[in-house]
């Protein structure tokens, strides 16, 4: 079981350590075991800026590890830890992707994007990471990409064949966001081997340019197969 520990600090709110509880008793009762992630200093002069981890999710894997899926503020990345001692002590933390794991292209003109979208756009690149372990043994973790970088913004995806040793290029499940509103996604494997995604989004509903404030949001989703 994975929590949040949060705090304030110099008024600076921070989420800043992922522990790992256990509990013997169906829930009635938890007891700390370790801690899977820790931020060992807070940051001056960020003033509201989330410090640490979020997004932390739990998962076995065919090898019987303990994998960590979770989000690293800053750099805004999302990152995996794992422990092959169910969870008394967790690896160095790892991130899912690189500038070099980048899928869209480097060159040509930005995305459209809604007037007043650099307030947020331009801070966070990713966001709000979750993983799944498929019945093949793969691991996918998707996320939000927020920041209007060339290419797709929107649901971002990676894989790993190999029990997380190495991971793919990202894959853009949903590409088309006008905001930077966005993210939140749920992810399960159908019956039928697909996987379905469930996000927050947003898409332009105008010929004209329009406002963050006038940007539709919407929960919408997309079936998608692993090549």
């Amino acid at each position: 079981m994975c929590i949040r520990d949060r705090g304030i600090a110099g008024g600076i709110y921070r989420r800043n350590i992922i522990s790992f509880y256990a509990s013997y008793d169906n829930g009635a009762t938890w007891e700390y075991i370790s801690d899977i992630a820790r931020t060992k200093h807070c940051e001056p002069g960020k003033g509201s800026r989330l410090l640490g981890w979020t997004y932390a999710g739990l998962h076995r894997l065919p090898d019987g590890r303990l994998m960590c899926s979770m989000h690293q503020s800053p750099p805004e990345m999302p990152c995996v830890t794992f422990s092959c001692d169910d969870g008394m002590t967790w690896s160095e933390i790892q991130y899912v992707g690189s500038p070099g794991t980048f899928c869209g292209p480097v060159t040509g003109p930005l995305p459209e994007r809604a007037l007043l979208d650099d307030t947020h756009g331009d801070s966070v690149r990713q966001r709000s990471p979750v993983a799944i372990v498929t019945s093949q043994g793969r691991i996918v973790v998707i996320y939000a990409r927020r920041r209007p970088v060339r290419g797709a913004r929107g649901i971002i995806g990676v894989v790993s064949d190999d029990l997380g040793a190495t991971w793919s290029d990202e894959f853009v499940i949903r590409g088309d966001a006008y905001c930077w509103d966005l993210g939140y996604p749920v992810i399960t494997e159908m019956p039928d081997g697909r996987l379905f995604a469930a996000y927050w989004f947003n898409t332009r509903e105008s010929d004209q340019p329009i406002s963050e404030a006038q940007v539709v949001r919407y929960i919408a989703g997309t079936f998608f197969r692993l090549d």
